[in-house]
């Protein structure tokens, strides 16, 4: 597993299958990109015919694939941009979309996406209930049981991807994964499309809020929407320590934030979600299953995706943001209380038996991460709440609700929309060739300490995935060998993003276990010097020396004194749990941690 690290973090980047010199997108110089002629709706572009809704066509393809940039990124002004903890960014409500905001509401809380209408979104995912159904594992149509825990929706369009997972890369995706599955709403997306287009409040106001109308895409983006403005942020006694004035955490939680890290739960959940950035498997320190705890299909996790043998058990690393309200807990809904999911998570995650008093300070710490009145509005319930919206889409704030509403979003002319469609192109071209060198660079900094979290390497990954997709909708305006050339292209492209998945997910785990381990190190031969003699407080020093020059500069003379140092400690009379969870943090540390090439 090092070599791979060694070979893609080392290097200044892993090199591009192509750059953006290599292929030219045409029609991007003014002599290709005139107009030669138009009528009735049909252009002429350099030789090719292509009629006003193909090009437009062309146009929604290409952006509905491109989407938006990830949240994950956050504000990379905040002085916290680095650290492990980080400022939720504020949602932008000048730019607020209410008649989106409302469509996505009724859409959310609707039953009839469900193929009996007896399920709605909401039904899993319940505002008061921290955005998820206190459920260990949730039931579909007709009592279908699922087969893994709700995550909640609070600040999910914070995480990197969607699903335990994985498998949805964004908010519009995943909104559109429990339509189709035969255990959730059970529907099918073409039936109910057309179920949807023949509501006419509905017709109406996806017309006025798309040029395409109603489509999955649209169906996708107004419900993630949706959640994206009334589930992002919180008003956290946590958070409300990024304000200039703010109250410190009670002194419980102070001490549960400092356990929080010195033990290395911060190894997986940090960055500006406190988790939602990487996979990780369940069970590194002491295996999760066993008799006892048969592993099942369902546990596969990322296996089930990528075919790996290392991928078994990985998960993404939810959230912790509200995570006091989201019980029970782990991707079974298998534990019961947030003290137990603690001293679980530090056994055989972080292979360390925390005594009660840790377990209650990190539990107090991982309390103080949640809304402080635990209260959203939300239009699945009833009563006044922190905010209130109206839930009705033949009720919007405009009052609009006439076959001839003025429609809101319009395309440019479309001599105006191919150019545009194909500067856009070339620069999801430029963005996609070129992601492979920032990647690098992310994971560099991440490796050197630089940056404490591993949010921007997953949105530059994010950068390459969404852009590499769009280029499967190049410029309708394409003599049909261009068109084929690009498209090829594009599935090159593609591929290579995917791969790249895989490659920075083997890089974190290995990444949050060696972190982990020297996190743990350094408390366990802190803990060991507390009332040790002179001789003794002498070694431990030493060997913590020995094991940042080993970690700063990982190569075969700093392993050798490393583990002199600590092979060393044996010899004396210390504790023997510590010694043994000592022992296990080497052991991992000397595994994960890629050694520079000499």
């Amino acid at each position: 597993m090092k070599n791979v690290f060694l070979a893609v973090f080392l290097a200044v980047a892993v090199q591009p299958v192509l750059t953006s010199a290599d292929v030219a997108v045409p029609g991007t110089n003014d002599r290709e990109s005139a107009r030669t002629g138009e009528s009735d709706g049909v252009i002429k572009n350099a030789g090719v015919v292509e009629s006003k809704a193909a090009i437009e066509n062309a146009w929604l393809a290409f952006t509905n694939a491109r989407g938006e940039a990830a949240l994950i990124r956050g504000d990379v002004e905040h002085p916290s941009a680095n650290d492990i903890f980080r400022v939720i960014p504020d949602i932008d409500m000048d730019s607020l979309n209410e008649e989106k905001l409302q469509l996505g509401t009724e859409l959310f809380n609707d039953g009839r996406l469900s193929r009996d209408g007896s399920l709605s979104c909401a039904s899993c995912h319940i505002a008061l209930l921290g955005g998820v159904d206190r459920s260990p594992v949730s039931f579909g149509i007709g009592r279908a049981m699922g087969e893994l825990n709700a995550p909640t929706i609070f600040n999910a369009a914070l995480n990197f991807r969607q699903f335990w997972d994985g498998r949805a890369l964004t908010l519009q995706e995943q909104a559109l994964g429990p339509i189709e599955n035969p255990i959730e709403l059970g529907h099918d997306l073409d039936t109910l499309i057309g179920m949807l287009e023949s509501i006419p409040e509905y017709k109406r106001a996806f017309d006025r809020l798309y040029p395409d109308g109603v489509t999955a895409a649209n169906l996708g983006d107004a419900i993630a929407y949706y959640e994206i403005i009334n589930f992002t942020g919180l008003d956290s006694p946590f958070l409300s320590q990024f304000d200039a004035q703010h109250e410190p955490l009670n002194a419980k939680a102070r001490r549960g934030q400092q356990r929080f890290v010195e033990v290395g739960c911060a190894s997986c959940h940090n960055g500006v979600n406190l988790g939602g950035n990487s996979y990780q498997q369940l069970g590194v320190a002491e295996t999760w299953y066993g008799d006892d705890r048969p592993a099942l299909e369902a546990d596969d996790g990322l296996f089930g995706r990528s075919g790996r043998e290392q991928d078994r058990h990985v998960f993404k690393v939810p959230t912790l943001h509200n995570v006091a309200a989201t019980g029970p807990w782990f991707h079974d809904g298998s534990i019961t209380s947030l003290q137990q999911a603690v001293d679980q998570m530090a056994r055989h995650q972080l292979g360390r038996y925390l005594d009660n008093s840790d377990i209650d300070e990190i539990a107090a710490f991982l309390r103080s991460l949640g809304d402080s009145q635990s209260l959203i509005g939300d239009c699945a319930v009833s009563g006044t709440y922190s905010a209130t919206m109206d839930c009705s889409v033949s009720h919007r704030g405009s009052g609009v609700t006439q076959d001839d509403a003025p429609v809101l979003v319009t395309l440019p002319d479309p001599t105006v929309l191919a150019r545009q469609h194909q500067q856009a192109y070339a620069e999801a071209l430029d963005r996609a060739v070129t992601a492979p060198t920032r990647i690098a660079a992310e994971m560099q900094r991440v490796r050197s300490g630089q940056v404490a979290h591993y949010d921007f390497v997953q949105y530059e990954h994010i950068e390459m995935l969404r852009h590499a997709r769009a280029l499967s909708f190049p410029p309708a305006n394409l003599e049909l060998e261009q068109r084929r050339e690009l498209l090829a292209q594009a599935e090159q492209l593609q591929q290579t993003a995917g791969e790249y998945e895989f490659i920075i997910a083997d890089f974190l785990r290995s990444q949050a276990v060696s972190s982990s381990a020297r996190a743990n190190i350094q408390d366990l031969l802190r803990i060991m010097a507390i009332d040790a003699d002179e001789k003794t407080v002498s070694l431990l020093g030493r060997a913590e020396q020995s094991l940042l020059t080993f970690y700063g500069m990982p190569d075969p003379t700093t392993q050798k004194d490393f583990e002199s140092a600590t092979r060393a400690l044996s010899q004396f009379d210390l504790n023997p749990q510590q010694l043994s969870e000592l022992q296990l943090h080497v052991r991992l540390l000397l595994e994960n941690l890629p050694m520079t090439r000499g």
